[in-house]
């Protein structure tokens, strides 16, 4: 199975999580192993994977469910990079696939979480809820900002959909120096050059696995921007 990947996401631990579109069926594929895959993976760290590469994950299997059912397992080792897609190729791919509403992408069980005292929102699906967890979106009136929270910092999107207006986590490993958890200063100023000149921002967008803040709360996937595309040059 070959993927285009448009979907590369740095994880809390310093591992990151990466997914692309089956050119051939046009369907999100999540490659998985049952455990958070190393950063040495990029290439920007000496292995194969960039936004852009074309990949033979060699065979895989579906391991998926609501509303992960992107989820494929396969095994690293058998991954071969095919070529680098030129960023117009990537931009086109994902602009196909494109939405300009959440629920298109997450289906009619995409809540909308609003934080007491707060005039933005975010969203989640509940647990072995929803239509899938994968999607690419033009989000609206898109902002990128870095805020302070407990005491750490925190990349975030804001954007306008269906009359609301979002702050959602943004997981871009482009966002965030070689630690994964120090905000790229330059790169997000960068980003939000290009993304002013636009009334909409093309972005790969996801849902975090399920997890509860709380032992009495139900397990909850969150919304979050895996990357984003404010230009055919994918704003490096």
């Amino acid at each position: 199975m070959q993927i285009l990947v448009n979907h590369l996401t740095r994880m809390q631990s310093g591992t990151i999580c990466f997914a692309g579109i089956d050119l051939r069926s046009g369907r999100h594929i999540r490659p998985v192993v049952g455990h958070p895959l190393p950063a040495s993976l990029l290439t920007a760290r000496g292995g194969p994977l960039a936004l852009g590469q074309l990949v033979d994950l060699g065979e895989t299997k579906f391991c998926g469910k609501v509303p992960e059912i992107e989820d494929r397992h396969f095994q690293p080792e058998a991954m071969k990079v095919i070529r680098s897609a030129p960023p117009e190729e990537l931009y086109s791919a994902c602009s196909n696939a494109a939405v300009s509403r959440l629920t298109d992408v997450f289906g009619p069980d995409l809540k909308i979480y609003r934080r007491m005292g707060s005039d933005s929102a975010t969203a989640l699906i509940d647990e072995q809820c929803g239509i899938r967890s994968l999607g690419c979106y033009w989000a609206q009136q898109a902002n990128l900002k870095i805020v302070d929270a407990g005491g750490s910092k925190k990349v975030r999107m804001e954007f306008v959909d269906d009359g609301n207006s979002f702050s959602v986590a943004v997981t871009d490993v482009r966002c965030f120096q070689q630690d994964f958890q120090t905000p790229d200063e330059v790169a997000i100023a960068k980003f939000q050059t290009q993304m002013e000149a636009n009334p909409r921002t093309l972005v790969a967008i996801g849902l975090s696995r399920a997890h509860k803040y709380r032992d009495e709360d139900t397990p909850q996937h969150w919304l979050q921007v895996n990357n984003i595309f404010p230009s055919q040059s994918l704003g490096a």
